[in-house]
């Protein structure tokens, strides 16, 4: 879940990167997230995540790398409970306005989305998560896209994550 991305063109990397990654994975969603690199020279450390079933199983292998946890023996149930409690405990960040809770309102478990499984990976490793900027993706035919976050995300990304909102996409 960890990929290198050049930081001239930045934003044209980071979407040859998730149509790449699209391709590769045979998935709907794929998020980028990068530290912006300021002045730095040379290739940015950035973290990806997938939707889905891929997304977990993506997950699932870079938990298992002994890297985060020192584990090795992550089960796939586990990894849904794990991404389960984090969508129950990102509560607490949500603008009052909304309510109390995260809610179902995609076709699709809250966390079930590209955004999640790459949220745990980067908490699992002690990251924090304002300190990104994040960016989703699709394919459109031949073209890889910005994709507007979902019902579900939009909840509570952008009070996790820097948005690359100068963007159609990501400008609801």
């Amino acid at each position: 879940m960890e990929i290198e991305i050049e930081p001239d063109k930045l934003e044209r990397n980071m979407r040859k990167a998730a149509k790449d990654l699209l391709k590769e994975h045979q998935c709907a969603c794929i998020c980028i997230a990068l530290k912006m690199p300021g002045a730095k020279k040379g290739a940015v450390r950035a973290y990806f995540g997938a939707n889905g079933d891929t997304g977990r199983t993506l997950l699932k292998a870079a938990l298992n790398d002994g890297k985060v946890d020192n584990r090795t023996n992550w089960t796939t149930a586990e990894v849904t409970a794990a991404l389960a409690l984090m969508a129950d405990n990102l509560v607490t960040y949500r603008s009052s306005k909304e309510g109390t809770a995260i809610v179902k309102k995609a076709n699709w478990a809250t966390h079930n989305c590209a955004e999640s499984n790459l949220s745990l990976y980067l908490y699992k490793q002690g990251k924090q998560l304002k300190d990104f900027t994040l960016a989703s993706y699709q394919l459109e035919g031949e073209s890889c896209t910005y994709k507007p976050l979902c019902d579900n995300c939009v909840q509570w990304c952008r009070n996790q994550y820097k948005i690359l909102d100068d963007y159609e996409a990501h400008s609801k």
